[in-house]
């Protein structure tokens, strides 16, 4: 029996056993269009179609080929491909995934329908009529995966209506209805940062590929998400609010002033670590307070390190101290003038008792109506046309300062700027003269800032360092939380105590980055994937885009390069990656400093002149970006610069090189990835290192044919090094000391 796999690839079967479909490129088109469309179909139609570019006749004759080569292929008796002499098809009984998966849906049996055909259709195929089809698909998946997600929710189960509303939504990440719908349910999970996150995600997209903004309903529901505690009126059990909080508009010294609204809800997971980093801010607010330090503290640090949660954190202690706590974020591509100081002071104005503001305001509310229209309603229209514009704008960054100046001298003020990177030149300018030293100001401006977002060049990074040549501001570098801060994380994310191993795996494929860990659990969590498969699951979408925004800052070269060097491993020398690359000298340097610089790679020094990624999640969305085929052929050519390199002695080197040759399979040398496996597994038996040897063995063996001689040599010497693989685990577990531990469920 014939069967065909056209979602994920076009795979062809004959009574259970792989069968290669030769011909050209045309030819195997041809099968899948077929295999697409049942029933048979006239010549002329099957050859305008193929080869629309040609006369007729000649249409006809490359029709005739690749049939040939086709019933040749499958059999030339015609049992699979029928031809008559005017028509073309497969026979009736030819088995199509691609069919199945249409027939499961409309049966209902949508979760049978994901597992048979959950990937894209004709994946790697890009013809036009291709397009079309996979179009079609997508779609049809992208409905069964919505009512799998719909049942999920009535039923009760949250996370399970998660799991299949997230593989939904990353069929399309421009969808918005998909997106919107996985914003919902994460905010009936009572997980509503993660929902404004997905937005934010959404919105970056949107503005980056189609330059547009999200629609009215998704902009809507991200309102509603922002305005109400949680939806459905559920709360998270670390939610924090400050009871005796002033109602808006009714604000009065003496009275608690209240958060605002995007930091009213503390964030999604438990606040871990960080215990130095928080004394740092508190001694730059002490400074402050004393009128000795600089009005600026900058957190720096990559996209997910934690900076805005270290903020946010500070400034709600702060608000517990007193202080009055204002939030604006300078949010990307944002057309809005002088965000996020405009959040900031709307939120000041709305807060502020009528009276009490006008009395506050005085002659400054004239040139700050300009900046926070909402003060006609408190003092009337008293704006008065500047002389010129540039005496208009001194009036209203003076009147904004100094209405701010004048409140502290009263109460403390901490402003949070969130995303300082994605500022516009007006806030910058707004920013330098609001912190211009002034005599009795306690005031503070704690800003969250990117630094692998911004340039030498860059407005921002120039703001930034004139404020720092002028003793202005102090800046601190967020790295990544330590093991026991992860394992922490871990324990509160999965509800339960990870093991070591599970910890350790997390920190070394995170780096300790907060987001990436909450990431990778909570993937798990809602695949029901186990936690020993941290190092074998996908990378999650929302690491995918962190990284690749990161990446899209990237020239060509730098990025080419980096996909070979993702190829190579977790660590390589310069040595290989010049024998791997198409890049030699300097020009091969230039691109590795661009890579540093951008804080993708980090330069490890030695004479070898080593270099690692800086996150093993970056270097495995890296790979993920190529094709199996493209990441075949790199493991051959960096199997062939490993064995010139070790060409004296290649012992040295055994696994490493049995990797890269395993890995290269049809596009390398199979003998010599079979010897160099088994010399490799003989190598770790030696050395007692079992596991290794099993997975060795499991290499040689998964290229092997079923028939071959060697087989079960390398099977039973596999089954001995699995079984003192598993004596040692239990040996070690035995140990005085050494407890199981709990287990994650993540």
């Amino acid at each position: 029996m014939l069967r065909l796999r056209l979602l994920g690839g076009p795979i062809a079967e004959v009574d259970g056993e792989p069968l290669e479909v030769s011909g050209s490129w045309r030819a195997r088109s041809l099968l899948a269009w077929l295999a697409l469309h049942p029933g048979d179909h006239p010549r002329a139609e099957l050859a305008s179609r193929f080869w629309p570019d040609v006369l007729d006749s000649s249409a006809r004759a490359s029709l005739r080929n690749a049939l040939w080569a086709l019933r040749r292929r499958l059999g030339g008796d015609g049992t699979y491909l029928v031809c008559s002499r005017e028509r073309v098809g497969l026979a009736a009984d030819v088995w199509v995934d691609a069919a199945e998966f249409h027939r499961l849906v409309a049966d209902g049996r949508c979760e049978e329908a994901i597992a048979l055909g959950g990937e894209e259709l004709l994946a790697g195929v890009e013809e036009e009529w291709v397009h079309e089809e996979r179009d079609a698909h997508r779609e049809q998946l992208s409905a069964a995966l919505g009512q799998l997600a719909l049942s999920a929710q009535q039923s009760g189960d949250l996370l399970g209506a998660i799991a299949w509303s997230r593989r939904r939504a990353a069929l399309d990440p421009l969808a918005e209805d998909a997106q919107r719908g996985l914003m919902r349910l994460l905010a009936a999970a009572g997980r509503r940062s993660e929902a404004l996150a997905t937005h934010a995600r959404l919105r970056d997209r949107l503005r980056r590929e189609l330059g547009i903004s999200p629609s009215s309903a998704t902009r809507a529901l991200v309102e509603q998400l922002r305005e109400e505690p949680t939806v459905r009126g559920t709360r998270p059990p670390h939610a924090r609010r400050r009871d005796g909080a002033a109602a808006a508009g009714s604000w009065v010294l003496g009275m608690p002033f209240p958060l605002p609204a995007r930091l009213a809800v503390a964030g999604g997971v438990a606040f871990a670590g960080r215990e130095e980093e928080l004394a740092w801010l508190r001694a730059r607010w002490q400074g402050v307070l004393s009128g000795s330090g600089p009005p600026l503290a900058l957190l720096t640090g990559e996209a997910g390190i934690g900076k805005t949660r270290l903020a946010h954190e500070f400034a709600l202690a702060m608000q517990a101290a007193g202080a009055v706590v204002l939030y604006g974020s300078a949010e990307y591509g944002q057309l809005t003038p002088h965000q996020p100081f405009v959040e900031m002071l709307r939120h000041l104005v709305r807060c502020h008792a009528p009276t009490e503001l006008a009395s506050r305001l005085g002659a400054a509310a004239g040139p700050l109506v300009r900046l926070v229209p909402e003060l006609v309603g408190v003092v009337g229209d008293r704006g008065t046309v500047a002389p010129t514009a540039i005496e208009g704008r001194f009036a209203m960054f003076e009147a904004a300062t100094a209405l701010l100046t004048e409140l502290s001298a009263d109460v403390p003020v901490l402003l949070v700027a969130d995303d300082l990177q994605w500022a516009h030149p007006s806030a910058l300018a707004l920013m330098r003269h609001m912190l211009e030293p002034r005599p009795g100001a306690r005031l503070l401006l704690l800003a969250t800032c990117r630094s692998g977002e911004l340039t030498a060049d860059d407005p921002v990074a120039d703001a930034l360092q004139r404020l720092a040549q002028h003793g202005l501001s102090e800046e601190l570098q967020l790295d990544g939380l330590a093991w026991t801060e992860v394992a922490r994380m871990i324990g509160y994310l999965a509800g339960d105590a990870p093991r070591h191993e599970v910890a350790d795996a997390v920190h070394r494929e995170t780096g300790g980055n907060p987001l990436f860990v909450r990431e990778i659990v909570r993937y798990l969590e809602d695949s029901g994937a186990r936690a020993a498969s941290v190092l074998q699951i996908a990378v999650p979408p929302a690491i995918r885009d962190v990284v690749a925004r990161r990446l899209a800052r990237l020239t060509d070269p730098c990025l080419r390069l980096l996909c070979v060097a993702a190829v190579i491993g977790p660590q390589f020398a310069f040595e290989t990656l010049e024998l791997v690359s198409e890049l030699d000298g300097e020009q091969l340097a230039t691109v590795v400093d661009e890579a540093v610089a951008a804080g993708i790679l980090v330069e490890l020094g030695g004479a070898q002149e080593l270099f690692a990624f800086h996150h093993a999640l970056i270097r495995r969305t890296l790979t993920e970006r190529l094709t199996a085929a493209h990441r075949r052929r790199i493991h051959a050519r960096v199997a062939d610069a490993l064995l010139t390199l070790h060409d004296g002695d290649p012992d040295g080197a055994l696994a490493e090189i049995a990797h890269h040759l395993c890995a290269a399979g049809t596009a390398g040398d199979l003998p010599k990835a079979i010897d160099y496996a088994t010399r490799a597994a003989e190598q770790a038996t030696y050395r007692l290192a079992y596991a290794e040897a099993v997975e060795h063995f499991s290499r040689a063996l998964a290229l092997l044919p079923a028939d071959h001689e060697q087989r079960r040599r390398l099977t039973f010497r596999r089954a001995f090094s699995f079984m003192a693989a598993t004596h040692q685990l239990h040996d070690a577990r035995a140990l005085p000391g050494r407890g199981h531990g709990g287990h994650a469920r993540a």
